[in-house]
């Protein structure tokens, strides 16, 4: 999944203006122009030359652009003066140039036909005037920011590796020498960069530490930071350069504080870099989450800036993408959840999306007792409304195959997951996938992958729910045991949505309340089914009846009674009470248990007279019945 967000580095003049405050000024003259073109030319006197660079770098930094017939001439005289014998002529070439690199696509790709990026190449490496060098590296700077092609010309002359050399110059200590070096190094290393040096990357994050470390300038901190961040930018393929950032603690401790940043452009920077450590391997996920970084995404997560609360969004789904023990710090953190829960139903498409991904990885890696915390907690409404939504192919492809393993999973809480998916729609909405009549139909998600998604659905629901997608019937093969305890319980688990008034304590003791209550009605349903088929088996034998199965109120709805009295029960008493209430279903429903466990041990001794006593617990005999 991408990232969303990007740096605000426009390409300036060398006075700072944009080219959007300059197009209100006039444009050449032409006639005047032409002269001082003639003056330019090499044959001219030297003072002539340098007085009509002087005159295209102020006219360039003031107005629109030249006329159209004069800029290829211009261009090439103006790249012309780099390579002549004059520092103060080549000063105000390199200037007029760089102010021409503001300007339009079309100048700027004229600029690098003509060959002024190798020009400015060679006047960096010749000239020992420190103006000269800062205006070359600002006028590739500008080039760089232009578009990729551009970045990737200016990348191919070895820039990258001769700005790494300036940085670690004395020279270049200095603020503002230091500040437009980093702003050229910002924009080549936009877009991310696949060939680099280990050694070099090595070098630029030293260098770039420091700078992080002592800066107090805003610009100059913010490129900093956003230079680590292209850096790292598709870094996770090999991984070797988040180990060389990971190495340096320092710097990720920098990195980490300006998540609290005043600043929208250095917090997004750290942002970035932040969430492409995260797309690294477990072992760096473990290493950056070691930070302290989720307490800062909780609160960042819940922005009024789109783009950092999307951003945030996307490096949980990362998280909770990894291992059992990354989901389980993701949700540990008190409120996050919450946070999560609540963008799922955020007006923006874009933010719901994202927030989409972070509960389907979850429910994917959660252990067993968050799941079902998770679970119980909305989650299962959360899965209605994305395929409802259908918003994009690889979302609705990951939420279909996730539903899928949660069916498939053979523990107790699969019983509970099937009857829960019935309570809150979610077979309803996979009958619409399953028939392509979602209530809406992404563009994103072409024709050819709705057949995969249509026969996806229809084996989840013929598998595990015994529904055929022809006529949405329920075949016989499913017994009412899936629609009776189990749904009984899920009123009474999904009765307990008070989540935002108790501590995190108090709602992990219910999570765990709630997982010990699923499975004893799961094993209070198996003994029940096996208490049926082993009363027939006798009846059949010696014809006699058995009230405790054949009369009365029966055994499954005693289960049910019981709930549902605890149920009752809870409309009356505070949060405390109904944490004792449902520890008090446990112990009935052990209870219950032990009594199904005694008299079918009881039957099946009827059964089969010639099992040894000792197979059975001393306790199974008729007086206990």
């Amino acid at each position: 999944m991408p990232a969303f967000i990007s740096a605000q580095s426009p390409r300036t003049s060398n006075d700072g203006r944009e080219m959007s405050l300059l197009k209100k000024t006039p444009l050449f003259c032409v006639a005047e122009c032409s002269t001082f073109l003639d003056q330019l030319r090499h044959e001219k006197s030297r003072e002539s030359q340098i007085a009509a660079s002087l005159y295209f770098r102020k006219k360039l930094a003031a107005c629109q652009e030249p006329p159209y017939e004069l800029i290829e001439p211009i261009i090439c005289e103006l790249i012309d003066c780099l390579q002549r014998p004059s520092s103060e002529l080549q000063l105000n070439a390199a200037w007029a140039l760089t102010n021409l690199a503001c300007g339009s696509r079309q100048e700027t790709h004229r600029i690098i036909a003509s060959g002024g990026v190798s020009a400015l190449m060679r006047l960096l490496a010749a000239s020992v005037v420190s103006e000269v060098r800062n205006q070359a590296v600002w006028a590739l700077g500008n080039l760089a920011a232009d578009c990729s092609v551009c970045r990737e010309q200016v990348r191919s002359t070895g820039l990258l590796e001769l700005l790494v050399e300036m940085l670690e110059l004395p020279e270049y200590q200095d603020s503002d020498a230091r500040k437009i070096v980093i702003w050229c190094l910002a924009n080549l290393l936009r877009g991310g960069i696949n060939q680099l040096d280990l050694e070099c990357v090595s070098r630029l994050i030293s260098a770039l530490h420091s700078t992080i470390s002592l800066s107090v300038n805003g610009e100059i901190l913010c490129d900093s930071v956003w230079s680590i961040a292209y850096l790292m930018d598709h870094a996770a393929a090999d991984g070797e350069r988040i180990d060389l950032l990971l190495a340096q603690p320092g710097i990720v401790v920098s990195i980490v504080a300006l998540l609290k940043s005043d600043s929208v452009r250095a917090l997004t920077g750290a942002l970035r870099t932040v969430g492409n450590i995260i797309t690294g391997t477990d072992e760096q996920t473990t290493a950056i989450l070691d930070f302290g970084v989720l307490n800062d995404l909780k609160v960042l997560v819940d922005s009024d800036i789109h783009q950092v609360s999307r951003e945030c969004l996307w490096i949980l789904s990362n998280v909770a993408a990894g291992t059992a023990e990354h989901v389980t710090r993701l949700f540990s953190v008190d409120g996050l959840s919450d946070s999560v829960f609540r963008l799922c139903q955020d007006p923006s498409p874009r933010k719901r999306k994202e927030a989409y991904w972070v509960m389907v990885n979850a429910m994917m890696g959660a252990p067993a007792p968050l799941y079902d915390h998770l679970l119980s907690g909305g989650l299962a409404q959360i899965l209605v409304l994305l395929l409802r939504e259908n918003l994009d192919a690889a979302l609705l492809d990951r939420t279909l195959n996730t539903i899928r393993a949660a069916l498939e999973d053979r523990s107790p809480s699969r019983h509970y997951t099937i009857a829960l998916f019935r309570r809150v729609g979610l077979v309803e909405q996979l009958l619409k996938v399953a028939r392509g009549t979602m209530d809406s139909v992404n563009n994103s998600v072409h024709h050819a992958l709705m057949s995969t998604f249509l026969e996806q659905a229809s084996s989840i629901l013929r598998q595990h729910f015994g529904i055929s997608v022809d006529d949405g019937s329920q075949s016989n093969k499913k017994s009412s045991r899936d629609v009776s305890i189990q749904d009984e319980f899920i009123a009474f688990s999904m009765d307990f949505q008070w989540f935002d008034s108790l501590s995190r304590t108090d709602r992990e003791k219910y999570a765990l309340l709630v997982h010990a209550v699923q499975k004893i009605v799961f094993l209070a349903d198996e003994l029940i089914e096996q208490n049926r088929y082993l009363t027939k088996r006798v009846q059949e034998l010696d014809g006699q009846g058995h009230h405790f199965c054949t009369s009365g109120m029966p055994t499954r709805d005693l289960v049910s009674a019981l709930l549902r009295n605890c149920s009752g029960q809870r409309r009356v008493t505070g949060d405390q009470a109904k944490m004792e209430i449902l520890a008090e279903a446990i112990n009935n429903l052990s209870l219950l248990a032990d009594l199904f466990v005694a008299r079918n041990c009881y039957l099946i001794k009827r059964l089969y007279p010639n099992f040894g006593d000792d197979y059975f617990d001393s306790n199974s005999n008729d007086e206990g019945i």
